[in-house]
C-alpha cells in the first residue's frame, strides 16, 4: 500500500503558491497604502498645524526655506485643497498673509497619524486667544486655553495664580449682549472678566453698549481693552 502511495505522489505536480500569494501581497498593499505627499508639503502641514499663527514670511523663516521652496510647496498644497490663506489687518499697515488647514489637511495629518490641533474659532480669535495666554504666562500666571468653568461654561482663556482666578474673553465680533450674559455667569465665580476686543471700533462699541447690558452686580469685575493697547503697555 505503502509503495502504491509513493508512486501516486510522484505523478502529482506541487501547485505554485506564486501567483496566489502575489496577488494577495497586492491587494494587502493597496489597502494599507497611504498615498503620501513629497516630504516638503508634508513638513508645511505640520508646521501650520503646530504653528498656526505663524504669518507667510515668518513660517518660511522657521522652516529655514528658501522663498522658492516655499512658494513651491504652499501653491500644490492650496491647488490640491489641502491649505488655505487668509489675512489679517494689523493696525494701518498692510495685513498679514496666514496659511490655515483645511478638513482635508486635517484628515491628511490624521492619517499620518499626526494630532490635529484645530483652531479655537477663527484665525485671528485662536492667534488672540494664544498672545493673551503668554503675556498672562509672563505675569506668573497659569493659563489653560478653551477651559470649561462648569460643564456647559466655556472661556477662552483662563488665568490662575494662587487663589486669583480670572478669565480672559477675545471679541473678534459684535456679541455683546451675548457676551455680557456670559460676563454675568462669571462674575459669579471668578475674580474679574477681562474682555479683549481685536479691533478699536470693537472696544468703543463694547464700552458704550456694555454697561447697559450688564446687571449692576457684574460691572464691577469686567474690565474691556483693545488688544493692541494691552500689549503696548507690556513693552
Amino acid at each position: 500500500m505503502t509503495k502504491v502511495l509513493d508512486r501516486l505522489r510522484s505523478g502529482v505536480t506541487p501547485r505554485n503558491p506564486g501567483p496566489l500569494q502575489n496577488l494577495l501581497f497586492s491587494w494587502a498593499a493597496k489597502r494599507d497604502k497611504v498615498e503620501r505627499l513629497p516630504f516638503a508639503q508634508e513638513l508645511l502641514l505640520e508646521s501650520i498645524n503646530e504653528r498656526p499663527c505663524l504669518n507667510r514670511k515668518d513660517r518660511t523663516e522657521s522652516l529655514d526655506w528658501g522663498a522658492k521652496k516655499f512658494q513651491t510647496a504652499m501653491e500644490k498644497l492650496e491647488q490640491d485643497g489641502f491649505i488655505e490663506t487668509q489675512t489679517i489687518a494689523k493696525g494701518s499697515g498692510r495685513p498679514s498673509a496666514y496659511l490655515v488647514l483645511t478638513d482635508k489637511g486635517y484628515s491628511y495629518l490624521k492619517r499620518l497619524r499626526v494630532t490635529e490641533q484645530r483652531l479655537h474659532g477663527s484665525l485671528i480669535h485662536h492667534c488672540t486667544m494664544v498672545k493673551l495666554a503668554q503675556l498672562f504666562k509672563a505675569r506668573g500666571y497659569r493659563t489653560r486655553l478653551n477651559h470649561k468653568v462648569t460643564p456647559k461654561l466655556i472661556v477662552d482663556v483662563l488665568c490662575e495664580r494662587g487663589d486669583e482666578r480670572l478669565v480672559l474673553e477675545v471679541v473678534a465680533s459684535d456679541n455683546a449682549r451675548r457676551d455680557a450674559e456670559k460676563c454675568a455667569s462669571l462674575a459669579e465665580k471668578v475674580a474679574w472678566v477681562h474682555l479683549v476686543t481685536t479691533t478699536r471700533e470693537l472696544f468703543d462699541h463694547y464700552v458704550a453698549k456694555l454697561a447697559a447690558e450688564l446687571p449692576k452686580t457684574a460691572r464691577a469685575k469686567v474690565q474691556v481693552s483693545f488688544l493692541d493697547d494691552l500689549l503696548a503697555s507690556e513693552s
